[in-house]
């Protein structure tokens, strides 16, 4: 991510979204874990890693985890109706 000691978690984001366009998943997600293993409540991340992971669960998990930190994200919403799943209702 850069050549000089750990990158930031900014970075780090901006490195799995660069890799994203350039098509190379499986770098992206090892920087999106790097993120979350640091900050497991990063919804930038979380987003990202449900939009690319072929795995439902996953999916699913990431998106509610997103709706547990922001109950009104449009997004984590979408993405659950997507794949089947009603998002619970906010405590």
């Amino acid at each position: 991510m850069t050549s000089q000691g750990t990158p930031t978690i900014e970075e780090a984001l901006k490195f799995a979204e660069d890799a994203i366009e350039r098509g190379d998943l499986h770098v992206s997600k090892k920087a999106l874990i790097w993120v979350l293993k640091r900050d497991p409540r990063n919804v930038r991340s979380l987003l990202m890693f449900a939009t690319i992971t072929e795995d439902r669960e996953i999916k699913i998990k990431c998106y509610s985890t997103v709706i547990a930190i922001e109950p009104e994200n449009e997004v984590a919403k979408s993405g659950l109706a997507k794949i089947g799943q009603v998002p619970s209702p906010a405590s």
